[in-house]
């Protein structure tokens, strides 16, 4: 959210065209559900937290206007894919593509809904964290339409 306040105010003060802007903005804003499926998990303080950092950049032409922006992460927190503590989640995306992808789709993967999976339970063998299903299953969506727009397709 602060990236796209930021981006706002810089487009505005630049007196970038707000077309051009706008178009800039989106492109950067499609990329945030990417961003979060592979990047956030559940923590015990915090249902969405950022386990990288982001760095955006944004572009001007000699003029001052904005003419393009992109972002780079850095420093994933790789270790919570595998070990992640009771009450927490790994990443967001294993659990959106369970709750996310048709059934048909699931069982050409070797996977089921309602399997329980080492990665999702924080010692391996219990239930994952409750609550997240519906949440889960939008957010695949929201993955799988961010995909799209960056180029990738489902082949």
């Amino acid at each position: 959210e602060t990236a796209k306040i930021v981006m706002e105010y810089l487009a505005f003060a630049s007196g970038t065209a707000s077309e051009h802007a706008d178009n800039i903005q989106a492109r950067v804003l499609r990329a945030q559900p990417i961003l979060e499926s592979f990047g956030n998990a559940a923590t015990m303080r915090n249902s969405n937290s950022s386990r990288f950092g982001k760095y955006n950049r944004v572009f001007f032409d000699d003029a001052g206007a904005l003419v393009d922006a992109g972002i780079t992460t850095y420093l994933l927190e790789s270790s919570r894919v595998v070990v992640h503590s009771d009450g927490e989640r790994t990443y967001h995306c294993f659990y959106e593509m369970l709750r996310g992808l048709d059934d048909e789709t699931l069982s050409s993967l070797g996977l089921d809904r309602s399997g329980r999976y080492r990665l999702l339970c924080s010692d391996g063998v219990g239930q994952p964290v409750e609550g997240f299903e519906s949440k889960d299953a939008g957010n695949f969506k929201r993955l799988v339409d961010g995909l799209h727009t960056v180029g990738l397709d489902e082949s």
